[in-house]
């Protein structure tokens, strides 16, 4: 008896327009959120008279606003889709860099960046799109990609908002990053389509409907060093972004006049 013919295997191109127009959406991102972090600190020190100690909570409020968040935008992605998610997070971010840019007081820094906190569910969202888009055998390749991207976009991106900020105001870069979040929206809007499935997100429904407990994470050794490392990480980056600018403008550059 003949065997059944197997199904060809699809092979995962760089010249997908999908993955193509997705790693894009990661850059333009991460380019937008990288320009306004150097000067985050600076900003709210120079123009809002904030101490060290109310600038790190600042930037504290973002990271814990996005810890409380970040489970429920996967979920969220998985139970609607990921394009609706994608769409809201993106124009959250929009506004919250509007808000930082025309903010009138310390009140609406912390909103800002708060919101930003909540909606910020990009790059999750867009890692689960990469793997319903590419063959189990090519994903770890495809989110590779997404991590080059992100990559990049930090590199390039602390630099553009420092000299934006430096030839014109610490305004500046808030509203260029928020033109470049509304750009995202429009290319996922219009250049993407939804790959989570009706049939996907009732099985998403159905797995969720029992969610893991405290008690299975904490059983999950594999899961657990995951997450310690990545901890680890993440506590030693956040200090150094915290803190770094004011350093570095008291210390190196205590001569360079101030920008309005």
């Amino acid at each position: 008896m003949a065997s059944a013919p197997q199904k060809p295997k699809r092979d995962f191109s760089l010249l997908d327009r999908r993955l193509i127009v997705i790693l894009l959406v990661v850059f333009v991102q991460i380019v937008g959120a990288a320009m306004v972090l150097p000067i985050l600190p600076l900003y709210a020190e120079r123009q809002f008279g904030m101490s060290p100690q109310a600038i790190t909570l600042l930037i504290t409020s973002f990271f814990a606003a996005q810890f409380v968040a970040g489970p429920f935008i996967g979920r969220l992605s998985d139970r609607y889709g990921r394009i609706p998610v994608l769409l809201v997070s993106q124009i959250g971010t929009v506004i919250s860099f509007l808000m930082l840019g025309f903010a009138p007081n310390v009140a609406v820094l912390f909103f800002a960046r708060i919101l930003d906190g909540i909606t910020g569910g990009n790059i999750i969202v867009a890692q689960a799109y990469v793997t319903d888009i590419t063959p189990r055998e090519q994903r770890t390749t495809a989110l590779g990609y997404i991590f080059a991207a992100f990559g990049v976009g930090f590199i390039i991106g602390p630099a553009i908002g420092g000299i934006l900020a430096s030839t014109f105001t610490y305004q500046t870069p808030y509203l260029i990053a928020a033109t470049a979040a509304a750009i995202v929206v429009l290319l996922t809007w219009l250049m993407l389509e939804e790959t989570h499935t009706a049939e996907k997100r009732a099985e998403a429904s159905q797995r969720h409907d029992a969610p893991m407990t405290v008690g299975g994470v904490l059983a999950n050794l594999p899961l657990i060093s995951i997450l310690s490392v990545t901890f680890a990480a993440q506590f030693a980056f956040s200090l150094l972004q915290s803190t770094f600018a004011l350093f570095g403008a008291a210390v190196y550059f205590a001569d360079t006049p101030e920008r309005a």
